[in-house]
This record gives structure tokens, C-alpha cells and sequence, in this order.
């Protein structure tokens, strides 16, 4: 059967502020199966999202009404903006695949779209689908959360330990298959979100590992087993109220994200109130990655 592909796409943008992107980029990858694009600041962040041209009204609708339950239930934040055109379609494929591009995190990954066929060198080179609006490896916390899941799995090594490795909140994948590729002897991921879960396993299987990863669509809440690492890329409201959970879970290391600069202190004093202790804390731009221990 060929696939219809609508002459032009009714494309919807969202300028948000950076707590509630997550939230609001999900929200819109959940209604659009053709792509969503992120660009981000230090303070705002932009999404791009093309729908089928027939589907607008509803489009308004659904995102306008959500757009005012996300400002009800957070009224601190500014309201996101929302603005709406029509793209050739040609055009548009072309600048999505341009959004993306190689990267190189810490000292030993690289993070490529399966399109690209980069040469890692001595580097270890993970595929990355975008089209899922999960996790690309672009953001700060989870570049953060990578870098200090690498130096974490070195020191273990060189100390002859082995590791498992419990990533919460996996979305893409993305940290479960750096920890494979690092050299992780197991490796557990866990997503209360369905999709997510199958974006992982697509993800895994694009890198040839979908074998070494252990993919659970459940919460945190459910684990009964703890892990000598555990990362944790996830939001400062969400760790807060998991700290109890989250503490319980891992043996040796925990590596956290998605924290911005701001709530940083009263988090950091939250986890030492909990007898956690902070080995290494990573800034970029406004977010902080961190390592705590026992």
C-alpha cells in the first residue's frame, strides 16, 4: 500500500518556558505521528510539530485546552504561545533531518540519527531515532546524566566491580543503551509510559542490543530489587517525592538530572537531609547532573 503524504502540513509551534517542556512536547508527540522538533535556550524552548492538514481544528482544540490545564495547574510559569502555518511537505522533511546532527558527549560516546553514518573513531557510537519526542541527547540534562553515568561506570571498572544498572524513566532509551555500550553487565530499564517503552526497544534494536536491556513499563514505586547504579533523568518535583524510593534502589551510585540551577540548593539539601551524599555535581547552562552515594 503507498503511504498518502499531504501536499502541505498544518504545523504548529509552541514556545514554552523549559519546566513545562516536557510536559507540553509529550503532550504533542502523543497527537502528531509525523515528527516534532525541539530548540532550546536557557530559558524557553521552541516546539515544531506537523500534523495532517485535515486534522487542525481538532489540533487547535486539543493543544489550546491543554495548553490552559498546564497554566491552571502551574500558574508560576509563563503560558506557552502557541502559533500555526501550513509547510510544503518536501520542505519540511528536509529541515526536520537537518535539526539533527552528530554529537559527542563526555569522552567516550557519540549519539548520531540512523540516517547519518559518522565514524566514531575509538568513540562508542549510539543511534538515536528523533522522531520520538523522548530524548535525542541534545538537552543538557540528559548530556549531563551521560557524562557522569560514564565516569560513574569507569570507576567501577577500574575498581573490578561489577555493575548493574537500573535506568528510571528511560524515554528514549537512551541512557540504558549508553550503559550497555559502556560495559554495564546488565542493564534494567522502566517507563510508566507505554510508548516510551516501545521507542526504547526501537532504539535498542537500531544499536543491535535490544538483548541486553531488561524494557519494563512500570513505575518506580513497583521495583523491589535494588541496582549498585541507578540514573534517574527525570524533573525536581519527580525526585523530590521519589527521594525515599529512589534511595531504597541503589546499592552504590545514584545519577540524577533534570534539575534546574534554581532548585538545585533546595534539592541538594533535601538528599543531604536523607543522609545522601553528593560526589560530583556537573552544570550546563541552567541544569544540574549529579552524583550521590551513600
Amino acid at each position: 500500500m503507498t503511504q498518502f503524504i499531504p501536499k502541505e502540513w498544518f504545523v504548529v509551534q509552541a514556545v514554552v518556558c523549559t519546566e513545562l517542556l516536557e510536559a507540553l512536547s509529550c503532550f504533542m508527540h502523543e497527537m502528531c505521528i509525523h515528527g516534532v522538533t525541539i530548540e532550546e535556550d536557557a530559558l524557553n524552548a521552541r516546539i515544531t510539530a506537523y500534523f495532517d492538514p485535515d486534522s487542525a481544528g481538532e489540533v487547535r482544540k486539543r493543544l489550546g485546552n491543554y495548553v490552559q490545564e498546564l497554566s491552571r495547574a502551574f500558574p508560576e510559569y509563563p503560558e506557552a504561545e502557541l502559533t500555526c502555518s501550513t509547510a510544503l511537505s518536501e520542505n519540511w522533511a528536509v529541515a526536520w533531518k537537518d535539526n539533527f546532527k552528530v554529537m559527542e558527549v563526555g569522552a567516550k560516546i557519540m549519539i548520531s540519527p540512523p540516517w547519518l553514518s559518522p565514524d566514531p573513531g575509538e568513540r562508542r557510537l549510539i543511534i538515536i531515532e528523533p522522531a520520538e519526542a523522548f530524548g535525542t541527547g541534545s538537552h543538557e540534562t540528559t548530556q549531563g546524566c551521560l557524562e557522569l553515568l560514564e565516569e560513574t561506570l569507569d570507576a567501577r571498572e577500574k575498581e573490578g566491580l561489577p555493575t548493574a544498572v537500573l535506568d528510571v524513566g528511560c524515554g528514549s532509551g537512551i541512557l540504558a543503551i549508553a550503559a550497555v555500550k559502556l560495559g554495564a553487565d546488565s542493564v534494567t530499564a522502566i517507563d510508566n509510559d507505554p510508548i516510551a517503552i516501545e521507542s526504547a526497544l526501537e532504539n535498542a534494536q537500531l544499536n543491535g542490543i535490544e538483548g541486553k536491556i531488561i524494557f519494563e513499563n512500570s513505575g518506580i514505586h513497583e521495583r523491589s530489587k535494588s541496582f549498585p547504579v541507578v540514573a534517574a533523568n527525570l524533573d525536581a518535583m519527580t525526585l523530590t517525592s521519589n527521594i525515599d524510593v529512589l534511595k531504597d534502589i541503589f546499592l552504590d551510585k545514584l545519577v540524577i538530572s533534570g534539575v534546574t540551577v534554581d532548585q538545585w540548593d533546595q534539592l541538594k539539601e533535601l538528599f543531604r537531609t536523607h543522609s545522601l551524599k553528593l560526589c560530583r555535581e556537573l552544570i550546563k547552562t541552567e541544569w544540574v547532573s549529579a552524583v550521590f552515594s551513600h
